[in-house]
């Protein structure tokens, strides 16, 4: 009786035989499967192994902590203290061991490893730089219709009506579909590239380039799917009688979505005879230990089988393979040892472990590439990748490249040598340090006998002089010698393996922020001289370019073509160009010339984007332009409003608008001279003629008062009254005036009137008052 089917007792043999052959196939197909993987598991660890780069990476890491032989009891707790071998013990001092001796260790390994990883992240990865894009393949029999005025036919042949009612052209057509071509690229670009931002890419790759300064191989995983959270707000109809509150209601909803993580190079194991190109190898694992919570947590994912995954549980975990992985992590106990394999099985036994899939892909097909995963040697899933091209998932990346293996040098490799030397240098100088600042006793035992009876050197000690020794003078049994202090000597030497360091690993003490006695004084130089220095970090990120991102977004724009969650109008024939983040780099190194590039600008003749100029100005000073620019709601406004008039239309306008307002200002001021001339006459004509007015006025009072004058005058000579006076005058100015009437103008008229006086001679008789 099979013990897996408790229900079957009491059934024949070839009975429950006959039940059960199912499941017992699949158990001999999933062991058989299992051996496979195993078999191909032992080879990449111990290829690896033989290969000599796991003792390169453990020195490398005790290197960075500050850790060797002489020190290595100092840090007999800690993992990362193992020799060379993996298998071997702990070294551990004996107590019978000098410990006067230094074990000082000079952190170079670890100062070179952050200066390098800090420049090339930062050079790398700016704060808002896109580094790729997408472009729309180029078509030839598109780029001849886009040349052609011929109006375009439909299917039946007649012409092709636009919007407009007019015939379309084949022109037209072609740039309509060119234009929504690139639309879609732009789309499908930025959704990309909120994938990336979503699982925080700069972050995971900022751990790759680290484990490529300090053992000279970084690996990221991806695309891989994992679930994702996020709060989705609904607007609901609003429904009669219920609050305005209810009528929107936020939702978590999980999707799954594209990522690349960091994995530990101590847990990756690619196929053995890969070379330089793990791709090559068509196989490789990857170990993940995981507790026991976190296993049973797979059982409830798709295609974990719960079974095998529970008796694992039961069973606790196996240590056969307790050694591989990364030494510096604690390996707990209680620890499996989850290993995932990427590779080619037969068909028949991964249909073992999926038969849905399996049933998916035809009887046709021998080999599937799949994912299987292993925990104590036993298969708890086999799935199929969910990108078509069957890549392996692993994007490796080398600081330096190391001719026929996969994982390179890196800068803890580079400057061992110099490591060593400033080590031993520092050790013998602090030990000549305690050597000089002492003196050395010589004396003969029997003359020279201490007061106390103890022959320590204190101060204040009292001695005596052994009178038996014959000895008269103490200076012949007692002297005292300094040893020499070599400390300028072994600080050369010190000095000497700082400098070695920036030869090995080509990162000056420039791009460090130190400067030394080579560094130049003029601007010119001293960016001339960065530039140089960044040469090597320069190619390292030009390396993570075209090993790690452009992989990574052919693989994304894969995922996306096949994700069905992604709209339509996203997917396309694209070409990916990851260009731009080498052209970030450079630009984050030339920052300098970008920004004396600001002049030329506004000059039209060379035909620059100051947007995009002012974005480049920004990535290099580590900001982000959409800090400083417009929102899109605000742009779309002020793009509205008319465009601004050329500089040199303008210049014409505003020295015409000058000119007039001169001549308005001219014509003005004429005016005003003629107006002030006018009421400057106006008003010497009127004093004038207010003073003759005067004049007249004083003289007919004048003459008014002459006459009174007179009238009283003659009222006193002919002793009458004043009014007798004025009548007698009255009477004399009439005749006067009739005869002044009748004489006429010609002195004609009769003389009606006798003067009172005639002188003699002046006037005929009768013709008085006449001329």
């Amino acid at each position: 009786m099979n013990p897996m089917h408790p229900d079957l007792a009491g059934l024949p043999e070839e009975v429950v035989a006959e039940i059960t052959r199912k499941s017992t196939q699949q158990a001999e197909s999933l062991q058989a499967l299992a051996s496979t993987i195993v078999k191909l598991r032992d080879e990449a660890v111990a290829a690896r192994k033989e290969s000599g780069i796991e003792d390169v990476w453990l020195q490398c890491e005790e290197a960075y902590v500050g850790i060797d032989d002489t020190n290595r009891a100092e840090f007999d707790g800690a993992r990362w203290a193992k020799p060379m071998s993996m298998e071997g013990p702990l070294v551990r001092r004996s107590s019978n061991s000098d410990d006067t001796k230094a074990t000082a260790f000079v952190r170079l390994t670890s100062r070179y490893v952050d200066a390098g990883t800090a420049k090339v992240c930062e050079i790398a990865l700016p704060v808002d730089g896109k580094p790729f894009t997408l472009k729309r393949t180029p078509v030839p029999e598109m780029a001849q219709a886009a040349d052609d005025a011929t109006p375009a036919e439909q299917v039946t042949g007649e012409p092709m009506p636009g919007p407009d009612g007019q015939p379309v052209t084949v022109q037209q057509l072609a740039k309509h579909m060119m234009q929504q071509a690139d639309d879609a690229a732009e789309k499908a670009c930025n959704r990309i590239y909120d994938w990336m931002v979503e699982y925080k890419h700069a972050a995971e790759v900022r751990k790759v380039v680290f484990d490529g300064a300090r053992i000279g191989v970084g690996v990221l995983k991806g695309p891989i799917p994992e679930p994702r959270t996020a709060r989705v707000v609904r607007v609901n109809k609003q429904v009669q009688g219920q609050p305005k509150g209810e009528a929107v209601t936020v939702e978590i909803v999980s999707q799954i979505k594209p990522a690349a993580r960091w994995i530990d190079p101590w847990c990756f194991y690619p196929a053995p005879g890969c070379g330089e190109d793990i791709h090559k190898g068509g196989h490789c694992f990857e170990l993940a230990p995981m507790l026991a919570d976190e296993l049973l947590d797979l059982c409830s994912a798709p295609g974990f089988i719960r079974s095998t995954i529970e008796e694992v549980v039961k069973e606790g975990p196996s240590h056969k393979t307790q050694e591989s992985g990364n030494p510096n992590k604690d390996k707990h106990r209680l620890q499996f040892q989850v290993w995932h394999g990427y590779g080619k099985i037969p068909r028949e036994a991964f249909a073992a472990a999926n038969a849905e899939q399996a049933a998916e892909l035809g009887d046709k097909v021998d080999k599937v590439f799949a994912i299987v995963t292993m925990v104590n040697d036993r298969v708890i899933r086999a799935v199929r990748p969910v990108l078509e091209s069957e890549r392996l998932p692993f994007n490796v990346f080398n600081w330096r490249r190391r001719a026929g293996h996969w994982a390179g040098v890196g800068v803890g490799e580079q400057v061992n040598a110099p490591q060593r030397i400033v080590n031993s240098a520092t050790r013998a100088m602090l030990n000549n340090a305690a050597l000089s600042g002492g003196a050395r006793v010589v004396m003969l035992e029997s003359a020279v006998v201490p007061a106390n009876n103890s022959k320590q050197v204190t101060p204040d000690k009292l001695w005596y002089l052994n009178e038996a020794s014959g000895i008269d003078d103490v200076r012949k049994a007692f002297a005292s010698f300094q040893w020499p202090n070599m400390t300028p000597q072994l600080m050369s030497v010190v000095e000497y393996g700082f400098k070695l360091a920036e030869e090995h690993s080509s990162i000056p003490l420039i791009t460090q922020g130190q400067s030394g006695k080579t560094t130049p004084d003029t601007f010119g130089g001293q960016q001339l001289q960065d530039n140089n220095a960044n040469q090597l970090l320069r190619d390292v990120g030009f390396g993570l370019n075209d090993t790690v991102t452009t992989p990574l977004v052919d693989d994304m724009y894969e995922w996306l073509l096949l994700d069905p969650d992604v709209p339509d109008d996203e997917k396309g024939d694209y070409q990916v160009d990851t260009s731009g983040a080498l052209a970030i780099i450079e630009k984050a190194l030339q920052d300098q010339t970008i920004l004396a590039m600001g002049g030329m600008v506004t000059n039209t003749a060379f035909r620059i984007d100051p947007a995009k100029w002012f974005e480049n100005w920004c990535r290099s000073k580590r900001m982000n332009a959409s800090d400083f620019q417009y929102s899109e709601a605000d742009w779309e406004k002020i793009s509205q409003q008319p465009p601004p008039k050329d500089p040199a239309v303008q210049a014409a306008e505003i020295r015409a608008a000058s000119a007039e307002k001169i001549a308005q200002s001219h014509d003005a001021l004429a005016g005003q001279k003629n107006q002030n001339d006018v009421d400057r006459d106006t008003a010497y004509n009127e004093s004038m003629a207010r003073r003759d007015e005067s004049r007249q006025q004083y003289e007919i009072q004048m003459m008014q008062l002459r006459v009174r004058l007179a009238e009283l005058d003659y009222a006193t000579q002919e002793r009458i009254s004043l009014q007798d006076a004025k009548t007698k005058l009255a009477d004399t100015t009439m005749k006067l005036t009739v005869q002044k009437e009748l004489a006429g103008m010609d002195g004609t008229g009769p003389q009606v009137a006798t003067p009172p006086t005639e002188p003699a001679g002046r006037a005929e008789p009768g013709r008085a008052y006449q001329a």
